[in-house]
């Protein structure tokens, strides 16, 4: 359900919300996520800015970049809140829906 403002109200979100962040903190994804093409494969909870991106790993051009809020990938893969306690710097990753996710440091955030 929609808000008079186009934002979503409470009853259409997660109860209770799963994540530290709220449910309209900015992601990243892509249009391919977004028109509902390729699933969320590979997510990140950047160290730097923590920032979340929710990607289909398959595409590096900034020009499918959309930025959405984070209750919005939620009502595209509820699945996803496996992934609420993912730390700062760290990503997850899996082969695909049904699969296990995988978890590590983002390798920008692994001291060499």
């Amino acid at each position: 359900m929609r808000d008079s403002l186009g934002g979503f109200t409470r009853p259409t979100m997660t109860e209770p919300w799963p994540f530290a962040d709220a449910p309209n903190t900015a992601t990243i994804t892509t249009i391919h996520v977004l028109d509902g093409r390729l699933p969320i494969c590979l997510v990140t909870h950047d160290s730097d800015d923590g920032m979340w991106q929710f990607l289909c790993g398959t595409s590096n051009d900034p020009a499918d970049g959309r930025v959405v809020g984070l209750h919005r990938i939620l009502e595209l893969d509820p699945h996803l809140v496996e992934l609420a306690d993912l730390p700062l710097g760290w990503r997850a990753w899996r082969e695909k829906p049904g699969t296990p996710w995988h978890r590590g440091l983002s390798p920008e955030d692994i001291d060499v």
